[in-house]
């Protein structure tokens, strides 16, 4: 099966109707995972998701406790996608039944009213969409603040060639996390591929030594990093499953 890293040829919305349209086994434990995390949050806590893609996962959950978010995709189509929803346009994806399942996970009401109302608290705080490039000490160009909590779900493993490029994109990234802010991170693993369409990517073997051994080189305190992870939800999928990871910076 021949692989590629060549991400002009992602389709957005071909991508979020393959793996978004229902809610999988896999996706109900990433979202369990993000609500979990988000628990103790405080609401003035600035937010970044980093290489959220063409998806709304975080904001689903984050818009919940905090005031803040910023989305960011190295894509422009993928930036479109959210911006597109974003705008209340009729086209864009439909992310209803998601929003539903994160306000039961959150033991909350999940009537048309509350889903209304939490798509609403999604489109006030997610204040801007930025562009980003986990290959560059500066992944957001032009970015002088730091963040209280960044995000990222099945993106570094995506993009990095070898372990070695993994661990320096690792770094990349959390660079743009304050000293005491928290990250957040889900990933493949153990994948080898993933298909959109008829197109095959590349995913990159991650597994949790390898977040052990990254993070406290990232700055991370070593006692904070915790890992658990699900099985995929299907035999057929080329990958174990999902690691789910949190730490604190130092």
């Amino acid at each position: 099966m021949a692989t590629t890293h060549d991400y002009t040829t992602f389709d957005p919305k071909t991508y979020l109707y393959e793996y978004y349209s229902t809610l999988a086994p896999e996706n109900i434990a990433l979202l369990r995972f993000l609500v979990n995390s988000f628990k103790d949050v405080a609401p003035h806590c600035l937010t970044l998701d980093f290489g959220g893609g063409p998806t709304l996962y975080t904001a689903l959950v984050a818009a919940g406790k905090v005031h803040n978010i910023h989305h960011s995709d190295y894509l422009q189509a993928n930036r479109d996608e959210i911006q597109t929803w974003l705008d209340g346009d009729a086209n864009a994806f439909d992310w209803r039944e998601a929003v539903s399942a994160v306000l039961e996970l959150e033991e909350k009401d999940s009537t048309l009213h509350s889903i209304a109302a939490r798509e609403k608290a999604i489109r006030q705080r997610v204040k801007c969409v930025l562009p980003c490039d986990a290959t560059q000490a500066t992944p957001i160009a032009g970015m002088e603040q730091t963040y209280d909590v960044l995000v990222s779900n099945l993106c570094l493993e995506a993009v990095a060639k070898d372990l070695e490029q993994w661990r320096q994109y690792l770094r990349n990234v959390t660079s743009l996390l304050k000293p005491g802010g928290r990250l957040i991170m889900a990933a493949v693993r153990g994948g080898r591929a993933y298909s959109v369409g008829k197109v095959v990517f590349h995913v990159l073997p991650i597994y949790e030594e390898d977040f052990m051994s990254a993070l406290p080189d990232a700055g991370f305190d070593k006692e904070s990093v915790c890992i658990e992870w699900a099985p995929a939800d299907h035999p057929v999928h080329p990958y174990d499953g999902l690691l789910f990871v949190t730490a604190t910076k130092g």
